[in-house]
């Protein structure tokens, strides 16, 4: 009779080793003995990935997620021991620029993991700056601005009609503010005298 290999591992088997099994074979002029071996499965790969992310600068950090790929059997990622932990070293005061995201932990019965980290983009804010604020009328001569006890204060010199100019510079972690103008008039108020 022919020779026949059995083995009960198929496509969803576990990860283990399973005996590879031959039937009993009859030849009228040989004796023939059969070995038995085994077949091994192994652990397929999942490739882990953690996310890009982007914010303004003083803003907390979002949910950190990860990408997972690779599964097979239909499986999803309900089959993990143990999830993945994504984690980054920014947080809400780090300066502006680009922070690794890096990802790790994860287990599970079949399958191995390969990490790649992403990376978490700190962008410039745009308000709330708390960064000082410039004043400059469109004409001299006709007021001085000055700054006492944290205020500023404006004195007029002279009548005439300006435009005052509030600028507010930016710095590494927020972009310049918007130029706010406003038109002022200065008019001469006559003082009576008393008769």
């Amino acid at each position: 009779s022919p020779i026949a290999l059995a083995t009960e591992a198929g496509k969803s088997s576990s990860v283990g080793t399973y005996p590879i099994i031959s039937n009993n074979v009859i030849a009228p002029n040989y004796t023939i003995n059969c070995n038995n071996a085994n077949v091994y499965v192994g652990k397929a790969t999942l490739h882990v990935r953690a996310d890009d992310q982007s914010r303004f600068y003083g803003m907390q950090n979002q949910k950190l997620t990860y990408s997972i790929y690779g599964f097979v059997n239909d499986e999803d990622e309900s089959v993990l021991l143990q999830t993945p932990t994504a984690i980054t070293s920014a947080d809400e005061m780090s300066n502006v620029g680009t922070y690794i995201i890096s990802v790790d932990g994860a287990d599970a019965q079949n399958y191995d993991f390969e990490y790649s980290d992403g990376k978490l983009t700190i962008l410039k804010a745009y308000s709330n700056s708390g960064l000082p604020v410039k004043y400059v009328p469109s004409q001299e001569g006709l007021v001085d601005i000055y700054e006492a006890d944290g205020k500023i204060y404006m004195d007029c010199k002279k009548a005439g009609t300006f435009e005052l100019r509030a600028t507010q510079e930016g710095n590494i972690n927020y972009e310049p503010a918007l130029r706010v103008a406003k038109k002022i008039r200065i008019v001469d108020v006559p003082v009576s005298s008393a008769s």
